[in-house]
């Protein structure tokens, strides 16, 4: 759910996933079908807390936020069930499931997001919380499964 290089607006120099190569940059007036948008990335250090709908699942995530951005491709729709899936780009190495395992969904054809990843949700209540690239060092956390979505700070 990430472009291969960074914005002029990010703060760190992001790892191609094999994702969203296509970003649409801030000052871009329009949104075209299967690019992601991207907001300035903060960079700060926080701990973010989330979970699926019926509390089996469970994570937490400390270190900077990379990303808060939103996907359309087709992937992102249908397992966000939004037009646009909002979701918050953190480190691998400080996520961490705290409760539950979760279910995984593979596409097994398509490009973008169901060819380049897995996605994870919660087999009891059917809630998404993130998708994982194969390639690189980040995650994907849907801002729609964090306890406070209020540190997402959407396209300006």
């Amino acid at each position: 759910m990430r472009a291969g290089l960074g914005l002029a607006a990010c703060l760190v120099v992001l790892v191609g996933c094999g994702g969203h190569r296509e970003c649409v940059a801030l000052t871009e007036p329009s949104v075209k079908a299967g690019k992601s948008t991207e907001s300035e990335a903060t960079g700060r250090a926080v701990r973010l807390v989330g979970g699926c709908h019926c509390g089996a699942v469970r994570y937490a995530a400390a270190g900077p936020i990379i990303r808060c951005s939103h996907c359309d491709c087709f992937g992102c729709r249908h397992a966000s069930g939004s037009l646009k899936a909002p979701y918050i780009t953190v480190g691998r190495d400080g996520f961490k499931l705290t409760a539950g395992t979760p279910a995984t969904y593979r596409a097994a054809c398509g490009d973008r997001c169901d060819a380049n990843g897995t996605w994870f949700f919660c087999s009891q209540c059917g809630s998404p919380l993130y998708w994982q690239a194969d390639k690189g060092d980040e995650i994907d956390l849907f801002a729609g499964a964090l306890d406070d979505p209020g540190v997402f700070t959407s396209e300006k």
